[in-house]
């Protein structure tokens, strides 16, 4: 396989070498995708997520969680893309919507740390705005109208502003 070369995630790494290797794979995935080819786009993005997800998890998102937020957001999307043009229509709306519900969790939890917090809030946007370009496409669904309608009276919660 000329151009894409195959990256381990076992063990995951932390922090900045892990958001580089899910950069690798992301890329590599996006290379695949582009080409048309889909069933290898789809094992460097199912990589990459299971890379985010990981990183979302952990340290790394207490040091970046900017880029820990994005990853795992982006990786779901591009996963949500391949199925979507693969016709695995049902897969493609649960990647967006468990982005979306991920983000969801974080933004409403008022013991993870505001900047964290600020974050999810920031990336919820582009969840949303993925499930309503879903429902122009697609049509409207119970499971998206409820997305919607939660993450539609979310804004910026009430902060602890003792904490720094």
């Amino acid at each position: 396989m000329r151009g894409h070369t195959p990256v381990s995630i076992h063990p995951a790494p932390h922090g900045a070498d892990g958001l580089a290797q899910w950069r690798r794979l992301t890329r590599q995935g996006n290379t695949a995708f582009a080409a048309g080819r889909l069933d290898l786009a789809a094992l460097d993005y199912t990589r990459a997520l299971h890379l985010a997800t990981t990183l979302a998890a952990g340290p790394a998102l207490s040091a970046s969680p900017d880029d820990c937020l994005a990853a795992l957001v982006v990786a779901h999307h591009n996963l949500a893309d391949t199925c979507e043009r693969r016709g695995d229509d049902a897969s493609a709306l649960d990647h967006l919507c468990t982005a979306h519900d991920a983000l969801m969790r974080i933004a409403c939890d008022a013991a993870t740390r505001d900047d964290i917090r600020l974050h999810a809030i920031r990336h919820l946007t582009e969840a949303r705005f993925a499930l309503l370009r879903w429902q122009r496409v697609h049509g409207a669904c119970t499971r998206t109208g409820a997305l919607l309608t939660a993450s539609a009276s979310v804004a910026f919660p009430p902060f602890d502003t003792a904490r720094h």
